[in-house]
């Protein structure tokens, strides 16, 4: 194969690749981002945690740097790509003097090029290379669009996801404490209104994953706004009062906003966490008996009987606490001051 025509398949493949990178992180639904994207921001996310060695300030600017480094990631391939193109379909010279251009200088000529910077220092003579450089600049254009719109809509997901994590602890910091809330207005429109709000809004959350795969990455460094410490304190809770009712199944509220915990943590499980080793430990009857108030307990207080079958789930939460660079002690107990 000719050298040129090897330049212009690889830079054209470069192309589909990116594009389909591109495409499947932030325009389609209900994937959890493109094949190269997710490994690349997965690893970086990994070597942020390793550096940061437990500092939640560290960690809080890791989410920036992740997507930053994506949206870095895809101009180089795409700067790379039509430089290669180039190289491969016309021939650029100097505009002065009409010496061929140096691979080096072809290199700058596609970056003005594809940032739409323009310039009249080189031009490509063939009638390939000038079809390349009108469509590596309208390329440029949208790349460059796309790269600034998308960080709109993640700033505001980044925001609800600490709203709601702040939703959660500010019914208790702990899960005790939360199950007690809970309790005490069970049955009541509160309830039902704080039960189906939260409902939604992890449910939202869970579409915006998949949409924008860095959100996983957006740390908070305080607890009460950390996601990952909110659902292990409200998932413990939900079923502390299901067992303080005595109940077979919860009321249809509570249910919804179970299955919204149980949809989020399988939206997670399939690309950005690893479930932990063993479940978090499990609260005792003497837990349960603190929570009630009074002896007897209630009937269906089988604690093993209700965590034995959500074993797998709580160990995806553990994982996904984990991954946050939280401790499944940091869900039992009440803030402590970051560092």
């Amino acid at each position: 194969m000719p050298a040129a025509m090897a330049y212009t398949v690889a830079g054209v493949l470069l192309l589909v690749g990116l594009l389909v990178d591109v495409v499947a992180t932030t325009v389609a639904s209900g994937r959890p981002g493109g094949w190269v994207s997710r490994r690349t921001g997965r690893a970086m996310w990994t070597a942020i945690r390793r550096a940061a060695r437990g500092h939640q300030g560290v960690m809080e600017i890791g989410g920036l740097v992740v997507v930053v480094g994506l949206l870095v990631q895809w101009l180089v391939i795409a700067l790379a790509a039509w430089w290669l193109v180039l190289l491969g379909t016309g021939e650029v010279v100097e505009a002065t003097t009409g010496r061929a251009a140096s691979a080096v200088e072809a290199l700058y000529y596609a970056g003005v090029t594809f940032s739409t910077l323009g310039n009249g220092e080189y031009l490509a003579t063939s009638a390939g290379g000038r079809v390349v450089t009108v469509v590596a600049s309208v390329s440029g254009i949208v790349l460059l669009t796309l790269c600034i719109t998308y960080l709109v809509p993640v700033i505001s997901a980044v925001s609800l996801k600490r709203r709601v994590a702040a939703q959660i602890t500010d019914l208790g910091p702990t899960p005790h404490d939360v199950a007690r809330r809970l309790l005490s207005e069970a049955g009541t429109s509160q309830q039902v209104d704080v039960a189906l709000e939260l409902s939604t809004h992890i449910r939202t959350l869970t579409q915006q994953h998949y949409s924008y795969p860095v959100l996983h990455y957006f740390h908070s460094r305080h607890r009460k706004t950390a996601l990952a410490v909110a659902l292990g304190v409200l998932d413990d809770a939900l079923v502390l009062v299901e067992l303080a009712q005595g109940r077979d199944e919860p009321p249809i509220h509570l249910h919804l906003l179970d299955t919204a915990i149980e949809g989020f943590l399988d939206a997670l499980a399939h690309s950005f966490i690893e479930p932990a080793d063993e479940p978090p430990p499990q609260p005792t009857v003497e837990d349960l008996r603190r929570l009630v108030g009074s002896d007897p307990l209630p009937t269906n207080t089988d604690i093993d009987g209700r965590y034995g079958p959500r074993s797998e789930r709580r160990r995806r939460l553990k994982g996904f606490v984990h991954d946050d660079g939280w401790s499944w002690d940091d869900v039992a107990r009440p803030e402590t001051t970051p560092v």
